[in-house]
């Protein structure tokens, strides 16, 4: 039985640190490859995204994957990610939307002086952790490179 889009959504929501602490018991990681399968199997997985998005802003700490599930999922879908993403840096950039820019960057030159910028945005943004802005810097001295 496939589940309506709003409780997909829901879920997502629900999300909390805990449950991403395995220390905690949680089983975070394990729902989320679940809940990205259903994504998948939706008429429109793209609607969810925005979801995906504000669940990597909400927990920005936790171990949400490397690249996991949501990288997975939103790359299977090239074309119709990448507004949200860009968006998400520049309201509050995390370990993976910036990690996620430089896939964006390794795997095309299109937009690149786009993508670049938005990591040099990163590297000094307000609500970026240190970890994040020195992640960011660290990908615009590796891009530089190529």
């Amino acid at each position: 039985m496939n589940r309506d889009i709003t409780e997909i959504v829901r879920e997502f929501r629900q999300f909390t640190a805990d449950d991403f602490d395995y220390s905690k018991g949680g089983s975070g990681p394990e729902q989320l490859y679940a809940l990205c399968e259903e994504v998948e199997g939706l008429p429109d997985p793209t609607a969810v995204f925005p979801e995906f998005f504000a669940l990597m802003e909400r927990l920005p700490d936790s171990e949400l994957g490397t690249p996991g599930p949501l990288v997975h999922t939103l790359e299977n879908h090239i074309g119709s990610y990448e507004r949200l993403l860009a968006a998400s840096v520049r309201r509050k950039p995390t370990d993976l939307s910036v990690w996620m820019v430089n896939r964006i960057l390794n795997g095309s030159e299109k937009d690149r002086a786009f993508w670049i910028e938005l990591l040099a945005l990163a590297a000094d943004h307000p609500e970026a952790s240190e970890v994040i802005k020195d992640e960011a810097k660290r990908f615009i001295q590796l891009q530089s490179q190529k």
